[in-house]
């Protein structure tokens, strides 16, 4: 549950944090909410539903940049979550068209914990 000491705290945040996204970052949250009735469990035993990765842009007008992209893809490696050199190859064509939310490095740690505040929310709902 991160920093909250209740469940309806970890809700009202994540209720506030989605009204702030971009579309690349709705299209997170979209992928994982497809993902979150699969049962599939992290090695921790957490639901895994997207197992966010953030590997770097090697070319292009964002080179240096990092993008926000899925590591887990169901049924893709033995439903184990990719490295981000897998990833950053598997997703490449929607990378290239603006899906999946680019950042500078020095904003990617607090905006994915802030994202990911959502999926740990969606866990706790009894449906969204």
């Amino acid at each position: 549950m991160s920093n909250y000491k209740t469940i309806e705290e970890l809700i009202a945040a994540a209720d506030g944090i989605e009204k702030t996204l971009s579309p690349q970052e709705q299209n997170v949250i979209g992928y994982h909410r497809k993902n979150l009735g699969l049962g599939a469990k992290a090695e921790d035993g957490r639901p895994i539903t997207a197992f966010m990765l953030a590997p770097e842009i090697l070319e292009g007008p964002n080179k240096g940049k990092v993008v926000s992209v899925p590591g887990f893809v169901p049924g893709y490696n033995n439903n184990k979550p990719m490295s981000e050199d897998q990833a950053r190859e598997y997703w490449m064509p929607e990378i290239n068209k603006g899906y999946w939310p680019v950042y500078d490095k020095a904003t990617v740690g607090r905006r994915s914990m802030e994202v990911h505040t959502i999926m740990d929310a969606d866990i706790h709902r009894p449906s969204k």
